[in-house]
């Protein structure tokens, strides 16, 4: 050991590694340490409601703010029976702003102190709350939205000091600066119409922000990762435990040639870094090994905030040698819900192979680096994967009412309704093709 902290030598001091004690405590032995106090209630076992109360016990709260009310429930021995006791009914003081049916409480606009109360039953709690106005912030920054995905602008109190709740998009004025891009209604909620990029603005009395909205809508459902052809010069290819390598494009990838030499952890590495395009769903890599295997691959991938996160694959033993499809879901990488994190993006492959034997050639072929999406091109109205004449029919078929209106495709402007304004975006998708 060349650094100690904090190893001062008194009987609780104690170095563990492994499971095992490897200095000499002073006592001996290792001391016992207590960490908890534990309260053990000798009452009977009651699982009637005796009592309800509110939870927290304190509410002061951001004008505005957004509150699901808790109850909890307690027997006649002050035993707690339930931490979300359901079939409760909820009111509150006008001033203090509105509470509905489903106990989701939301502040008024102004200063304000009152009394929230619950009922379940013969049994009534008051809780005293205080509203208190303060300047909201935005979460992000900058969203990544598609025809398939809507935002909604999510604010929290600038004051530090108070309870970090969501506070209502609707006390604040919504403005997008292009409206063919994206559009905001009253409530906060974003939606994407084209291509392009946008700034939301809101504004009130004590606030004013803006966010950056970038709308990519997939061009097909399925592309390569860099929604571009793949030209394997801009690639770093590094390896080890190969010679003589030769890199050429394949499909929607590229083919490594090599010879195999020598090595204790061979490898192939693929580095480039790259900004998915628009909200995948999944990146698909499909490689094939000729003169090797492959036992695991890693992925490195990073996201809007810098974070970057690794993933492991391992390669069953029977399979190693064999061509692979592995579809990884962007949930895997990332909270993909949280549209303030995009872009997420690729930083490398590693493969980690073996030769069959040294000196002979090898290739790993990767036909396929490529992203998923949740549905086709916009336009692509029927989901075969393409934009024809076939979306149009199909298009005018749900606004004559002889098909069920689909808004999830037939919505391509994001008003909420299918129909010839729908119809006009898609012949001007057609006639741009």
């Amino acid at each position: 050991m060349s650094t100690a902290i904090n190893l001062d030598g008194g009987g609780s001091s104690c170095m563990v590694v492994d499971g095992q004690v490897v200095n000499s405590p002073s006592d001996g032995t290792v001391r016992p340490v207590g960490n908890c106090f534990l309260a053990l209630s000798k009452a009977p076992t009651d699982f009637a409601t005796d009592s309800i109360c509110f939870e927290p016990r304190d509410y002061v709260l951001p004008a505005a703010g957004q509150l699901p009310l808790r109850v909890w429930s307690y027997n006649r021995y002050g035993d707690l029976t339930s931490k979300q006791l359901d079939g409760c009914t909820f009111a509150c003081d006008e001033q203090l702003g509105s509470v509905d049916a489903q106990g989701h409480f939301t502040a008024g606009s102004q200063a304000a102190t009152g009394y929230i109360s619950a009922t379940c039953g013969h049994l009534t709690t008051r809780q005293w709350v205080r509203v208190v106005p303060t300047p909201a912030i935005m979460l992000a920054d900058s969203v990544t939205l598609d025809a398939n995905h809507s935002y909604t602008v999510q604010l929290r109190p600038a004051n530090g000091d108070l309870q970090q709740l969501p506070i209502s998009p609707e006390v604040v004025n919504w403005e997008s600066t292009d409206e063919t891009v994206c559009v905001v209604d009253k409530a906060g909620i974003i939606r994407a119409r084209n291509d392009g990029r946008a700034w939301v603005i809101g504004r009130s009395d004590d606030f004013a922000d803006t966010l950056l909205v970038k709308v990519e809508n997939p061009k097909a459902r399925i592309t390569t990762v860099e929604n571009a052809p793949i030209d394997p010069a801009t690639w770093k290819v590094t390896q080890s435990g190969g010679t003589g390598r030769t890199v050429t494009p394949t499909e929607n990838g590229m083919s490594i040639d090599f010879t195999t030499s020598s090595s204790r952890a061979p490898y192939i590495r693929l580095s480039k870094n790259v900004d998915f395009y628009g909200l995948p769903r999944s990146l698909r890599l499909r490689f094939s090994p000729e003169g090797i295997v492959v036992s695991k691959v890693t992925i490195s991938t990073h996201a809007n905030a810098g974070s970057q996160t690794i993933t492991a694959i391992d390669i069953a033993d029977s399979l190693q040698s064999a061509a692979q499809t592995l579809e990884i879901p962007v949930d895997t990488f990332c909270d993909s819900g949280d549209l303030s994190i995009y872009p997420i993006g690729l930083n490398y492959i590693n493969f980690i192979v073996s030769p069959l034997s040294v000196g002979s050639p090898a290739t790993l072929r990767i036909p396929g680096i490529e992203l998923i999406y949740d549905c086709g091109a916009q336009g692509d109205v029927n989901g075969d994967g393409e934009v024809d004449v076939a979306d149009a029919n199909r298009l005018i078929n749900m606004i004559l009412l002889i098909t069920t209106p689909d808004v999830t495709r037939g919505d391509l402007n994001g008003d909420g309704a299918v129909d010839v304004t729908d119809l006009n975006l898609l012949i001007n998708i057609l006639l741009k093709k």
